[in-house]
């Protein structure tokens, strides 16, 4: 069960260690909300920090769910690396995954993502978890640039080259126009919209207060084509957020705006994390950029059958 002092303790563990965004307390203030999130711990025989397990609590109308929040796509997974031999490794690591698992509730349903810097399924696995493996795409050679350009698809190159002379690159967009564009390819899809303006409010507003995100817009004389939306952390910049105009899908424009965000991503020395799809007209796009497949982890555990069930009607059980 949670402890409550677990999240002091976890704050201050962030302040001597690197965990991505998705895993920071303010991160998970906004949008899990204050009450809508804990942290298991684990420790070593004198008392300090071995092992970070955070975990967003999402339940609704009363089902209690510990599932993903919307604009996280995996959450970190921390233990500190140990320079002993890679059995001691996996031992000391198992240890420390049996204990965080024993410290998640138990609810209806258990859905989560973790970074794919986080390997060994095994130990949910073990714990009776169901474990899946997506992907993501990620550029993490960024040192010679015209090489990116050119390992990606002609197709790629060719959209880039044709929205270079159609639209203007701005890199202080306004959130309006982005979640315009998120409308328009919500309503091109004949799907609703997963979350408010206000909620991506709230996640905009602690990134922006840390100089963590840029909004990049292409538009011309009529309008904007299509807008993007990166989190640069250190030394990861991850693709958050994007959509298109309808009108103007055939103009490149979002092609363009990705290659800006890698070249930016350069500047810093970071990775470029597309964040990827497992639809595959957004993963053929992702994969045409020349990135490299990246497996990460998606555990699953439910109640019991019905919930199962449930869950693949509604589907969820992906």
């Amino acid at each position: 069960m949670p402890n409550p002092q677990f999240r002091e303790i976890y704050i201050s563990l962030l302040a001597k260690q690197d965990i991505p965004f998705q895993g920071q307390p303010w991160w998970l203030d906004a949008v899990c909300g204050p009450d809508g999130w804990d942290v298991a711990l684990a420790f070593d025989d004198d008392g300090a920090p071995i092992g970070a397990l955070p975990y967003g609590k999402m339940g609704r109308k009363g089902l209690p769910v510990v599932g993903m929040p919307t604009f996280t796509s995996y959450f970190p997974i921390w233990i500190p690396k140990h320079s002993i031999k890679r059995e001691r490794v996996y031992h000391t690591e198992r240890k420390v995954i049996d204990t965080l698992i024993g410290q998640l509730p138990s609810p209806w349903i258990f859905a989560q993502q973790y970074d794919p810097s986080f390997t060994d399924g095994l130990g949910f696995h073990f714990h009776g978890f169901q474990v899946r493996t997506r992907y993501t795409y990620v550029l993490d050679e960024l040192t010679d640039l015209a090489g990116v350009f050119r390992s990606m698809e002609s197709s790629v190159r060719n959209h880039i080259r044709k929205a270079q002379k159609v639209v203007e690159i701005s890199e202080e967009g306004e959130l309006s126009e982005l979640f315009e564009m998120l409308e328009h390819s919500f309503q091109r899809q004949q799907k609703k919209m997963p979350f408010s303006l206000d909620l991506l409010k709230k996640a905009d507003t602690c990134l922006a207060q840390r100089g963590m995100r840029k909004i990049y817009v292409a538009k011309d004389n009529f309008g904007v084509h299509a807008a993007a939306y990166l989190v640069f952390d250190g030394p990861r910049t991850s693709f958050l957020l994007s959509g298109t105009h309808p009108e103007y899908r055939q103009s490149g424009a979002l092609y363009l705006l990705l290659w800006q965000a890698i070249k930016d991503a350069a500047k810093k020395g970071a990775t470029f994390d597309f964040e990827g799809s497992m639809l595959p007209n957004i993963e053929r796009v992702f994969r045409s950029f020349g990135a490299k497949r990246v497996p990460y982890l998606r555990v699953v555990r439910y109640q019991n059958r019905f919930f199962e069930a449930l869950a693949t009607l509604l589907g969820k059980n992906r």
